[in-house]
């Protein structure tokens, strides 16, 4: 199989390391990788240049883009080499089975290549109303080919060549959150298809105990969280703009002023750091503030 794979990164030189392995351990590996590296040190440089491996390629970004940055820069160089399909790959999240990249591609030949965007190992479908995804029920993973409206990052999100040479990347502004939403909308819209393996979708949640899971919504208050609310919010505030998605741009906008006052359960804390993270989220994006952003949570 004709693929390379590339590899978003930000100073993590050793789990970077781990993942480099795990990818030419594979059963099929990709003929090559290329490092994107968002990193503002040079250590993962010198990873790089002390495996003296022609295999990895290296590209410096200049500055934390982030993983949407890494993503757009990440095809957009891909589209530039002789490869048929460009594996997406989080500096810590390799395959978790050594055969996977292998299993994925028996997709192919059950599908028409030709319309196929991308192929993955889990995937999920898009209500453009209230701009939520929907999880596939256990029952819908049977063993056939799933067509579904996208595959999220960290999930084998492997993306055909005529994707990325039809000049379809990622928002690199974006930052962090629901980049690869904003690709699988970008794919649909171009009338490509995204399809995922029902057989190995189940295995996956099998293995993983999320099988008969329960829709969960709550409040979290956590800082990590808070600063992942933060990037998801304006990232979709984006994408709703960007494809007209009225209806979900003021489901979203309901949801997060219903949620306010329900943080104020985590304590009084909590929930003026909930509601800072949402105001922040809405005025950044009116104000087409993009990038990292230092939210000074306390």
């Amino acid at each position: 199989m004709n693929y390379a794979a590339f590899i978003i990164t930000y100073e993590r030189a050793e789990i970077l390391k781990n993942t480099i392995k795990s990818l030419f351990n594979q059963s099929l590996p990709p003929k090559e990788i290329l490092i994107v590296d968002n990193s503002e040190t040079n250590e993962t440089r010198e990873l790089i240049d002390g495996l003296n491996n022609p295999k990895i390629k290296y590209h410096r970004v200049g500055y934390n883009s982030g993983p949407s940055g890494g993503a757009y820069y990440g095809l957009k160089i891909m589209a530039k080499t002789k490869y048929d399909w460009y594996y997406w790959v989080d500096d810590d999240n390799p395959p978790e089975e050594n055969d996977l990249i292998e299993k994925i591609f028996t997709i192919l030949p059950k599908i028409d290549i030709e319309k196929c965007g991308q192929i993955g190992k889990i995937g999920s479908r898009f209500n453009k109303s209230t701009g939520e995804l929907i999880r596939l029920k256990d029952e819908e993973l049977v063993d056939k080919i799933i067509e579904v409206d996208g595959i999220g990052g960290g999930q084998c999100k492997i993306i055909s060549a005529k994707v990325a040479k039809a000049g379809i990347l990622p928002e690199k502004k974006l930052f962090f959150g629901f980049e690869d939403l904003d690709i699988d909308l970008k794919i649909k819209k171009a009338g490509f298809k995204s399809y995922v393996s029902g057989k190995i979708f189940y295995e996956s949640r099998k293995r993983s105990n999320r099988l008969n899971l329960e829709s969960q919504r709550g409040v979290a208050t956590d800082i990590t969280s808070l600063n992942r609310q933060y990037y998801s919010v304006r990232s979709l505030l984006t994408i709703f703009e960007a494809n007209n998605y009225y209806l979900a741009f003021m489901y979203l906008t309901f949801k997060k002023l219903v949620s306010i006052p329900l943080s104020f359960k985590h304590g009084v804390k909590a929930g003026r750091n909930y509601a800072k993270v949402i105001f922040l989220a809405y005025y950044h994006f009116m104000k087409g503030r993009y990038g990292k952003i230092d939210l000074n949570l306390k």
